[in-house]
């Protein structure tokens, strides 16, 4: 067999073996998955390791063996002409160990090409990485396990690995409805997968409390507004994870929720968490609806954003009356909320309260942690002054310049009140002039 005609029919070969082991991948990867489904991770891992290993070692031997019996005379099956019966049947000893090297070489190369292809058709991934030696491929076996633990730890995984099937598996932990889908539900959240928004809305309807407040502001994160008219109900009932609902409802800008959240800001005998949440979730509210009739009022022909009227601001009256609380963190999420929902005629109100605080009296920050790795920062820390500042910024009268100028030379402020009054009262000369 000539050197050219030994060569071609190895690649030929070679060819057909990894197109039989990647036929092969895509049948056995539902049939692991079938027969390793009671299976924990670190059985699964160990199973498919042996199981790949394996299969690259004997597909490549035969490779192998079948190229050496080819060189010996299976050869003239593949090749046109036909040695002599004397070559087919006589081959020398020389010639065999003149092959051995090459063989070794080949069977080293099938042996890597075997085993790639083998992790990459069945874990949809590189070797190194998505495959089963590598951290998504343990992520997955994880995920399919019905071991708790190592279930949980690989939804703590998928929270960083992108993927359509790594999406699937955690909607499918979701649509279970056990002790996990809480789990699987933030990790949902956390992905901004849309596969889990049905598998969600399950859980918000048919959960626990815990699961339900999972659900929920999962879905808002996802920006699905399905079930809007339920958590409304649900907060008009006062009924379910109240502050998950509406830190939901706030983190989606529903306008409709409005009238509720502001009903529960103002229930003085409700927690200090659950009014915090409202007040960030009115704020919230209020720039999704500037926002929204920006958008439609800009696109109608002949716009004039100088003439725009902004949309009545609404939710506002539990505000001004939470100044007068004595928690100081209610006092701050209620500054901070009027800044974008507060009219016009409540800068006096804020003016009245500035002077009335201690100078340098401060906000402490209140987050709410929805679920590991979410967290909605409610009120944020610094001088409460300066935050009274920012909020009439954001209301903006313009009939409070020489107000601002006199705390600008009040040099009893703290400096950065200073500079932000007089940074105030320039923009809003400046805006008059232009005027």
């Amino acid at each position: 067999m000539k050197k050219g005609s030994k060569i071609l029919l190895w690649l030929i070969i070679g060819i057909v073996s990894i197109a039989g082991t990647i036929g092969f991948c895509y049948y056995t990867d539902w049939l692991t998955k079938f027969i390793l489904e009671k299976s924990t991770s670190i059985q699964k891992n160990f199973l498919f390791l042996l199981c790949w290993i394996f299969f690259a070692l004997f597909v490549s031997f035969l490779e192998a063996l079948l190229v050496r019996k080819s060189y010996r005379g299976i050869g003239k099956v593949f090749l046109k002409g036909r040695a002599e019966e004397s070559e087919i049947l006589g081959e020398k000893v020389e010639e065999v160990k003149e092959t051995r090297t090459m063989l070794s070489i080949y069977f080293l190369i099938t042996l890597i090409l075997n085993t790639l292809a083998a992790d990459k058709i069945s874990n949809g991934g590189v070797f190194t990485n998505r495959g089963i030696f590598g951290k998504v491929g343990t992520m997955k076996t994880m995920l399919r396990s019905d071991d708790p633990e190592s279930r949980r730890e690989g939804i703590k995984m998928s929270v960083n690995s992108p993927g359509e099937d790594v999406g699937d598996l955690i909607a499918n932990i979701i649509e279970e409805g056990g002790k996990l889908s809480g789990d699987a539900a933030w990790a949902a959240g956390i992905r901004q997968d849309r596969r889990s928004i049905k598998a969600l809305k399950k859980l918000y309807l048919m959960g626990n409390e815990k699961q339900k407040g999972i659900a929920i502001v999962a879905l808002s994160e996802l920006k699905d507004y399905s079930l809007v008219t339920e958590a409304i109900n649900d907060l008009r009932g006062r009924k379910g994870p109240l502050v998950h609902i509406v830190v939901a409802l706030g983190n989606l800008g529903c306008l409709e929720a409005i009238e509720e959240i502001s009903k529960i800001a103002g229930e003085k005998e409700k927690g200090r968490l659950i009014r915090a949440s409202a007040f960030w979730a009115i704020s919230m509210i209020e720039q999704e609806r500037f926002r929204r009739a920006w958008f439609e009022d800009s696109s109608k022909p002949g716009f004039d954003p100088k003439k725009w009227v902004p949309p009545r601001r609404q939710g506002w009256e539990p505000l001004i009356d939470a100044l007068s609380d004595k928690d100081r963190v209610l006092q701050c999420g209620a500054v901070q909320s009027l800044r974008y929902a507060g009219p016009i005629e409540t800068s006096r109100k804020l003016m009245e309260f500035f002077e009335s605080i201690d100078r340098f009296a401060k906000c402490d920050e209140l987050k709410f942690e929805a679920y590991p790795l979410k967290i909605f920062f409610l009120v944020s820390a610094g001088l409460l002054r300066t935050h009274i500042l920012k909020a009439l910024s954001g209301i903006g009268d313009r009939g409070i310049v020489s107000w601002l100028e006199k705390i600008a030379e009040d040099k009893s402020n703290a400096d950065e009140v200073i500079v932000i009054a007089k940074d105030l009262a320039n923009q809003i000369k400046g805006l008059s002039k232009k005027r």
